[in-house]
């Protein structure tokens, strides 16, 4: 399946869970975290030594919509903030629209889910001198911008400490079906809820318990058996 076709499931789901909104209320979150961008898996010497972890902040908000017992969902929206990469010719920043399916147990959020990772690289053009076995060549950088797009799977465990107060912890793997290109990402989160918000409709939860009255009310009474 293409990218083309994951881009048009997301954007299904993002208004399908609109819909649910309308008709429950939902948890408003935001939040700020850390990601580590494949951490051993990068060199980034001629020695062979591999980026360790690593501190890049993000900033994060979503929605989690209880829509059956335990189970929720959770679109959600990560924004990185711009940085300069190993080399402070080329800036760059990441975003990630996710959605995932979550079951709570106890004060535990168990979640899975997929999304894109979204990366916009900007350069000043030129040349920089770069190490090219026993001398130095020219490599041209890149004068304008460029955005890649990647699919990733998403799994996580979130923790309340408190009633409105969350960490978490969210792996993303990339490419999760070819062994050789598989990369993996981590990213541990500080979560403040809102609680249940009705933002749709402030009446929803009232016209939600005159239904449950009413189908109360329509239940047929049994008669006793005449002895």
């Amino acid at each position: 399946m293409n990218v083309k076709c994951y881009f048009i499931i997301l954007n299904i789901f993002f208004l399908s869970s609109t819909t649910l909104a309308k008709e429950s209320g939902f948890d408003l979150y935001t939040g700020i975290g850390n990601l580590s961008e494949f951490p051993g898996q990068v060199q980034i010497d001629n020695k062979g030594a591999t980026n360790p972890f690593f501190f890049k902040p993000t900033l994060q908000i979503g929605i989690k919509y209880d829509f059956w017992g335990n189970f929720s969902l959770n679109p959600e929206f990560i924004l990185t903030l711009p940085e300069k990469g190993q080399d402070p010719l080329i800036s760059k920043f990441n975003y990630f629209t996710l959605l995932s399916a979550a079951y709570k147990y106890q004060d535990f959020l168990f979640r899975f889910g997929f999304g894109f990772s979204i990366q916009k690289i900007s350069g000043e053009g030129g040349t920089q001198a770069l190490n090219n076995g026993l001398s130095t060549d020219e490599f041209p950088m890149p004068e304008a911008s460029s955005i890649s797009r990647n699919l990733i799977t998403l799994l996580g465990v979130e923790y309340f400490i408190l009633k409105k107060l969350s960490v978490r912890t969210d792996v993303f793997a990339y490419n999760i079906e070819e062994n050789l290109n598989r990369a993996l990402s981590y990213n541990v989160s500080l979560f403040f809820h809102f609680g249940d918000l009705d933002l749709f409709n402030n009446n929803t939860k009232k016209k939600r318990q005159r239904k449950r009255r009413r189908r109360k009310r329509k239940k047929p009474i049994k008669n006793k058996d005449s002895k």
